[in-house]
């Protein structure tokens, strides 16, 4: 069974799973939202929904991306057949967690955590003194772990002494320094090899800026239950990172990958969590709805710039072509349209129907990839090589 090719790199099962979570899950959360709570949860409604996007869809995603490209950069295999197979059967167990009775809850709940603990023990190639440079990602993967556990304890045990809703807004704030380290990996990489004239710069000292700003920006948000003033002052940090993270961007040459519309997402991507991080900062400072930047962030930065990675990822790693065909193209259209309608519409006094029609685009999205990408993650590599 180990021996299958969807088990065979990281990317493969978890991307498969991050698609059709991405259906489970809007579908479980529209029906909830139209009165008729077919799969009752053990917590409430809207922490489940936030829960299961950063730690079910988006975790998912960012394993599928660290155990695949983490391979490439230590140069030998560190989650492959069945630890690949135990971590995701712990990530599958979370899933279901929620809709189970109190002592099989804690039991799924613990071996989902146990699986990202488990899933960090085999970034240790990553830590070797030639891979120094790839330090930070493991460190942050420890902090993601370490919220995770925080996040289920409040959940399950806290009655309130724990913010959960706070824990997991933290949580989505690691998710975005995860973007802003792999984008710096793979956006330069991926444009210089697509559109060689496009020459894009990096600077050492704004990459090492910009983590230093992300980390103290995002341990001063966690800090935030302590004492009111720090909303000011992690309104400070998210608009200097917003900034820093400009420079960047532009150096980057995003107007050249418009030709290219499997890169131009990962550039449109990035650019919600720089206008996220500005509506973040507003909210905080002025005092307006938390929930827009909320959604810019996790719909704009991370679900889009996710939907682009793994487009190009499976196609790259898979041995095929990379390029975006048309039906993937209208998904990408689709799902800024999620965005656009959650969003705007919640801004224009219709939240009910922003919540349906952004539901129904996301879907038809991630129907798309699921259906697109099903054989591509499934099937072993057209060129034959292993992975």
């Amino acid at each position: 069974m180990f021996d299958l090719p969807v088990f065979a790199t990281a990317f493969r099962v978890f991307f498969l799973a991050t698609g059709l979570h991405a259906l489970f899950v809007i579908s479980v959360w529209l029906t909830k939202l139209s009165g008729s709570d077919i799969l009752p949860t053990a917590i409430a409604a809207t922490h489940w929904h936030s829960y299961e996007m950063v730690f079910g869809f988006s975790r998912a995603a960012i394993l599928g991306f660290l155990f695949t490209a983490g391979q490439n950069w230590c140069g030998q295999q560190m989650l492959t057949k069945g630890p690949l197979a135990l971590v995701f059967a712990g990530w599958l167990a979370g899933r279901l967690a929620w809709f189970l009775p109190a002592p099989l809850l804690i039991a799924a709940v613990a071996m989902d955590v146990l699986a990202s603990a488990y899933a960090l023990t085999r970034m240790r190639p990553l830590l070797q003194p030639a891979q120094k440079h790839n330090h930070k990602v493991v460190y942050l993967y420890a902090l993601f772990v370490a919220a995770q556990a925080a996040t289920a304890v409040a959940l399950i045990w806290s009655q309130g002494n724990l913010p959960a809703q706070h824990l997991i807004h933290v949580s989505l704030l690691l998710i975005m320094a995860f973007i802003v380290v792999i984008a710096g990996r793979i956006l330069p990489f991926f444009t210089s090899i697509a559109i060689p004239e496009a020459k894009p710069k990096i600077s050492q000292r704004l990459e090492n800026a910009i983590f230093s700003a992300t980390l103290a920006t995002v341990a001063v948000y966690a800090l935030l239950p302590l004492h009111d003033v720090l909303r000011y002052i992690a309104a400070a940090g998210l608009l200097l990172l917003a900034g820093l993270n400009s420079v960047r961007w532009v150096g980057w040459n995003p107007v050249a990958s418009v030709r290219r519309p499997i890169l131009a997402i990962l550039f449109s991507g990035y650019l919600w969590l720089l206008l996220g991080l500005v509506m973040l900062a507003a909210a905080l400072a002025g005092g307006a709805a938390l929930s827009p930047a909320w959604h810019v962030l996790g719909i704009g930065a991370a679900a889009i710039f996710i939907f682009g990675m793994m487009t190009r990822v499976a196609l790259g790693h898979t041995g095929r072509k990379i390029h975006a065909g048309i039906p993937v193209n209208i998904a990408y259209v689709l799902i800024h349209g999620a965005l656009f309608i959650r969003v705007g519409l919640v801004f224009a006094g219709m939240p009910l129907t922003a919540y349906t029609w952004s539901g129904l685009f996301w879907l038809a999205a991630f129907f798309i990839f699921s259906l697109m990408y099903a054989n591509v993650l499934w099937q072993p590599r057209v060129d034959g090589k292993p992975g």
